[in-house]
């Protein structure tokens, strides 16, 4: 028997703005309770343990992270806050007072909650963007060379994509034929032989920065 597919999280947004208004607005101090509504909380928790307990018992939960200190397993804690626009919530498994293993890590931004992407998913993004630059690049090289029987092979300093720019720099290539083939005669490279480079450098520029995911 086949089992149900568990849900993908991570393109999901969500949001309780009836909740957060019946409150006043969101602070440090209600997030976690505004997050415990969301599909990324985890109704096994030791958050929702300790959240029935105050129910009954009155427990103080002024200083969640205390209680949460002494206990072990799956837990929700505030790691950064910026209110009242941002605030970064961490799923962790607790093992003892000193050691815990993050599980996944949460944002809320201006009401809306996200789950932030993993190590995988953001090398595949920049991959994949970085192979479509370079696949975007050499198609634009293949159209450079030009090549003629007396002068050779020359290159087109125009990188253009209209066709009829294109056979107009093939018209002047054919023009300037024995122009090209005198400056190359001493094996050096022309300014028309760099522009591969150039157009090779010039897409490597338009790769997003790693720095900022």
């Amino acid at each position: 028997m086949s089992s149900t597919p568990s849900l993908d999280l991570s393109n999901i947004q969500w949001r309780m703005p009836e909740w957060v208004q019946s409150v006043g607005g969101l602070r440090t101090e209600n997030v976690l309770d505004y997050f415990s509504f969301s599909p990324f909380y985890d109704h096994k928790s030791n958050n929702q343990m300790l959240k029935m307990q105050s129910q009954f018992n009155a427990l103080d939960l002024g200083d969640l992270n205390n209680h949460l200190r002494r206990l072990t397993g799956t837990q929700f804690v505030v790691t950064h806050e910026r209110p009242p626009f941002l605030w970064i919530i961490q799923k962790q498994h607790r093992l003892n007072e000193q050691e815990v293993r993050p599980l996944n890590t949460y944002f809320v931004c201006n009401e809306n909650i996200y789950m932030a992407p993993n190590a995988y998913s953001l090398l595949a993004t920049r991959m994949l963007n970085a192979t479509h630059s370079l696949q975007t690049a050499l198609k634009k090289i293949e159209r450079m060379p030009q090549y003629h029987p007396q002068g050779g092979y020359t290159y087109s300093q125009n990188m253009s994509d209209n066709p009829s720019s294109q056979i107009k720099d093939a018209q002047e290539s054919d023009n300037n034929e024995n122009t090209n083939a005198d400056n190359n005669a001493d094996g050096t490279f022309s300014t028309e032989d760099f522009s591969v480079v150039r157009a090779f450098m010039k897409s490597l520029h338009s790769f997003p920065n790693p720095s900022n995911p």
